[in-house]
Parts: structure tokens; C-alpha cells; sequence
């Protein structure tokens, strides 16, 4: 037997030291290095000594580290590049004129902080001492004008394209999480259909066979022949078997259903995440001693079809979540400090003309399990100058159950 070929190991560099760009980013950053030409150029051209090459060689693998990096940091460590960039190119400048790039590259990072505000100011600080050190050491204005005009002018295009990246990113982000709610209200649709129809129409089918065997047993028993005859004794099995087969089938389109409706959990977040897409800012307060699935189910059908008018319809800037219980009630209110204004009919009929079935399907959900559903001014208690509070109440006893649970 010849022995397997041993493993070649690759040296990688270590991601500390060199890390590439991320992929989204392409190659327009790798091609901005043709710009450190000048600082390699010039000591060549210069003819410099041994020594100030290898300081020049050494605080370029700086600038090279700190590039990369730069863009893989985190907002508040960004800072820290810009000035170790910007301490490359104060160094430098005095033996090597080419040393004015780096203050342009330390500009581009200033524009990818966090704060507008900030990489404003940190473009133009980058600016100022840039231009002021290279008239200090040179005076020469073929050193200070790039400095003084490119820093900020390329500080202010990478801080524009910062700004579109990131509008770019939060709409990717709003698309992906609309597209999640579109595939759980499907989810829910289609678990609500099979509830509907084959749910109560194999709750019925085993309801119709404890009828048929009742009344084959009756009759059996009026005969007065002592046993029940051959034909009978199969008719009793058979429609035992039908009864049987029913009810598998029934637990079987209840474990599907479960497995279609989202939980409240999953409701609560998509509904966060549907209103902060929109803008609004979301607060959310939640008791709950115990699950219930059948209150959880409804409760998060209906919040997800309450925050969707919110999102859509109300035009506001908060919104607040309260879910809690009392001794005998479940409570869920939605209230926003938008539009408002309107009589709470006029708010539903305008919500259910504008959203399809929008309240009216809300109102049918409470309803099948006796609950109540209000519409007022969020003004009232919440102190908003406008807006609008949806209440649903539950009650935690004498639920009225689906038919499809009531067969044992």
C-alpha cells in the first residue's frame, strides 16, 4: 500500500496584518494606491540615503496596514486610522514631498465616519494641518495646494458615496424583512385556509361517524337476537376505522397549521423590524405569565395587521407595543402619534377602504374568540399632540373555541 500524499500547508498572512477588501467593495480601492506613486517615486528621484529608504519602506507597510484595515473597522475605531495616516504623511513630508497623499487618504477614511457632523469636521482639521505643515517644511505650493484643495474635496466625495452605501444597504435591509412578512402572512393565509376548510370538514367527518356508529348500535340492540350479526360487527369497524382515519388526518392538518402560523415572538420582531424600516421609532412592552397558543395565534395575526396600517397609513414617528394581562382579560395596544384627527369610525372605515380588509379581517379574528377591539385618540393617555390607540381585549376565560378543537 503506498501511504496517502501528505497535506501541503499554505502560510497565510495573518488577517491582523493584511486583510483584503470586502468583496462588495470591487476594485476601485486597490486602484487609489496608484496615488502613493509620488512618495515611492521620490526618493528614487531623489537619490535619498539608506537610511531615510528604509524609514520610507517602513511607514508605507504602516500606511498599507492602516488602509486596509480602515475599511473593515468599526465606526469608532475609523478615528484612530485617520490619525495614524495622517502621522505618515507629518513624518514624511519633510525628506519626501510625495508624503502629501497621505493626508488625502486620511481625509477619504474622515468620510466614512460615523457622524456627517463629525467626518466634516476631522476633513477639514485632516485640511488645515496638512497645508499648514507642508507650507512649515516646504512652502512650496505645489506641495500645499494638494494638500489644502484635494483633501477635502476627496474627503467630501468618499463622505457622499458613505452616505449612499448606506441608504443603498438600509433599503436591502427593508426589502429583505418585507419580503420575510410577505412569506408569513402567506403562511398565515394559508394555514387560516386550511383551518377554514379541511379542518372543519374532518371535524365534521368524525362527528358523522360517532353519529353512524351511535346509530349502528342502536339498531343493533333493537334487533333481539342476542349478538350482532356478521354484516353489523363490520359495519361497526369500518366506521371505527373512518373515525380513526379522521381524526389522524385532522391532528395531521393541525400539526401543519402549527407549523404555518408564525409565534408571537416572531411577530413582535417582524413588526419591530417592519416599523423601524419605516422610520418609526418602535417601543414595545410585554407581560405574559404563561403561553397559550390559541391567544398567541391571534395576537400575532392581528399586530402584524395593526402595525402594517401604522407602517403604511399613519405617517408617524413613534409607535408603542403593550401587551399585558389581567385576571380575566389579555390586552394588546398599538397606539402611534400619527395622523389621527378623525372619529375612531371614521379611522376604521378609512383603515379598512384603505388596506383591503385591514380592520375588518382584525375584527373578525377577536371576534371568533370573543374578544373586543377599540379605536381612540392616543392623546388621551399617551399626552402625543395626535395619533391613534387600537385596543384588543381577550378574555382569559370562557374562550370560544374553533370547531376544528372542539372534537375530541
Amino acid at each position: 500500500m503506498t501511504a496517502p500524499p501528505a497535506t501541503v500547508r499554505k502560510r497565510r498572512i495573518p488577517v491582523w496584518l493584511f486583510r483584503p477588501l470586502p468583496a462588495e467593495l470591487g476594485w476601485p480601492p486597490y486602484l487609489w494606491l496608484l496615488y502613493v506613486v509620488p512618495f515611492v517615486v521620490w526618493p528614487l528621484l531623489a537619490r535619498a540615503n539608506p537610511k531615510e529608504l528604509l524609514l520610507s519602506g517602513m511607514l508605507f507597510l504602516v500606511f498599507l496596514w492602516s488602509y486596509f484595515q480602515a475599511y473593515w473597522a468599526p465606526y469608532h475605531q475609523r478615528l484612530w486610522h485617520v490619525g495614524l495616516q495622517g502621522l505618515v504623511g507629518l513624518a514624511m513630508l519633510p525628506w519626501n514631498a510625495g508624503a502629501v497623499v497621505f493626508f488625502v487618504f486620511a481625509a477619504a477614511v474622515a468620510g466614512r465616519l460615523e457622524s456627517e457632523r463629525l467626518a466634516w469636521r476631522v476633513i477639514l482639521l485632516v485640511g488645515f494641518v496638512g497645508a499648514l505643515w507642508a507650507w512649515a517644511v516646504d512652502a512650496n505650493m505645489f506641495t500645499v495646494l494638494p494638500v489644502a484643495i484635494m483633501s477635502p474635496l476627496i474627503g467630501a466625495v468618499t463622505l457622499h458615496q458613505e452616505r449612499e452605501r448606506r441608504a443603498v444597504t438600509a433599503l436591502q435591509l427593508a426589502t429583505a424583512r418585507n419580503r420575510e412578512l410577505a412569506a408569513t402572512a402567506e403562511r398565515e393565509r394559508i394555514a387560516h385556509d386550511l383551518h377554514d376548510a379541511l379542518g372543519h370538514t374532518l371535524s365534521l367527518v368524525v362527528l358523522k361517524s360517532q353519529v353512524a356508529q351511535r346509530l349502528a348500535k342502536a339498531v343493533a340492540g333493537a334487533d333481539r337476537s342476542d349478538a350482532p350479526s356478521a354484516s353489523q360487527q363490520d359495519l361497526l369497524r369500518e366506521l371505527s376505522e373512518l373515525e380513526t382515519a379522521a381524526r389522524s388526518a385532522l391532528q395531521d392538518v393541525r400539526r401543519a397549521i402549527r407549523g404555518y402560523r408564525a409565534t408571537l415572538d416572531e411577530a413582535v420582531l417582524a413588526s419591530r423590524s417592519l416599523l423601524e424600516a419605516a422610520g418609526i421609532a418602535c417601543e414595545v412592552q410585554i407581560t405574559l405569565t404563561a403561553p397559550d397558543s390559541l391567544r398567541d395565534a391571534v395576537l400575532a395575526a392581528v399586530l402584524r395587521e395593526l402595525c402594517t396600517n401604522v407602517a403604511r397609513h399613519a405617517a408617524a414617528q413613534r409607535c408603542r407595543i403593550t401587551i399585558h394581562e389581567s385576571p380575566h382579560f389579555t390586552v394588546l395596544e398599538v397606539s402611534d402619534d400619527g395622523r389621527g384627527g378623525a372619529t375612531p369610525g371614521e379611522r376604521a372605515r378609512g383603515h379598512m377602504s384603505e388596506g383591503g380588509e385591514g380592520l375588518r379581517g382584525v375584527a373578525e379574528r377577536i371576534q371568533a374568540v370573543g374578544g373586543q377591539l377599540q379605536i381612540a385618540d392616543a392623546t388621551a393617555r399617551d399626552g402625543w399632540p395626535h395619533g391613534t390607540t387600537v385596543t384588543v381585549t381577550l378574555p382569559r376565560e370562557q374562550r370560544v373555541e374553533p370547531v376544528t378543537e372542539q372534537v375530541a
